[in-house]
């Protein structure tokens, strides 16, 4: 009879003991689900401020503020998942302001093999970043689908 409530109260024990360990975890995730939500939100600025440079064409200002964001907002995933296509997109443009440059530099002295090796891998570039943009977004798409 002893041992019958020994065992009973070993398992209200254990029982009990899981029960303040899950009420402990829950209570830690509420924490970390309100410093996701608040990163996310802060990713949110970083992204708008690095559109505006973008447009700008400021790109060093650009691929700062999704730097800072991926530092500041290491619980945001969202935010990173946009900053990643972003950070494409500015990378792109960029390449593209530096084409123009380029073509101009062509038109100026055609016959300058060096300039026109560098407009060719210019051209190269952009081209892969707008095949990255594209397949970062199918790949983004994918992923938010299988949430």
């Amino acid at each position: 009879m002893t041992r019958s409530i020994l065992k009973g109260l070993a398992c209200a024990l254990c029982l009990a003991t899981g029960l303040l360990t899950a009420c402990k975890d829950n209570k830690k995730g509420e924490a970390q689900s309100e410093k996701r939500t608040e990163m996310e939100q802060r990713a949110q600025e970083f992204l708008s401020d690095a559109r505006k440079s973008l447009v700008q064409k400021d790109f060093a200002a650009a691929r700062q503020n999704i730097e800072q964001m991926r530092k500041d907002c290491y619980l945001a995933l969202t935010g990173r998942r946009q900053g990643i296509l972003l950070m494409d997109s500015i990378d792109c443009a960029d390449a593209q302001h530096q084409l123009v440059k380029l073509d101009s530099l062509v038109r100026q002295n055609p016959n300058d093999a060096n300039l026109a090796a560098q407009f060719e891998e210019k051209c190269k570039e952009v081209d892969f970043y707008k095949k990255k943009i594209v397949h970062d977004r199918k790949a983004m798409q994918q992923e938010m689908g299988d949430l």
